[in-house]
């Protein structure tokens, strides 16, 4: 199965803030796949001080497709756990 990298870019993240903003940004991401019946095998966060990284391994199709489709992400974002997205527009 393939892997999914998603990437944030932002304005400066200041350095003591970094670590909780990966780990928020990945514990929303993939509670709220794992919500929607999904799966993957392994998630891991990353952060720069312009970036929010999650790398998700061995991800199945169905989360890949959900993801090309406007409609899909557009109701994961309606999610109470996304809400923190919804001003990024993917």
């Amino acid at each position: 199965m393939p892997d999914l990298l998603i990437e944030l870019l932002s304005e400066e993240i200041p350095a003591r803030m970094q670590r909780r903003a990966s780990l928020d940004f990945e514990k929303l991401l993939t509670d709220g796949i794992s919500e929607l019946g999904l799966s993957y095998e392994s998630s891991a966060a990353f952060t720069t001080p312009r970036r929010l990284v999650l790398v998700l391994e061995n991800v199945s199709i169905k989360v890949l497709a959900a993801l090309k489709r406007k409609g899909d992400l557009e109701q994961m974002l309606q999610k109470k756990q996304f809400k923190v997205f919804k001003k990024y527009r993917f």
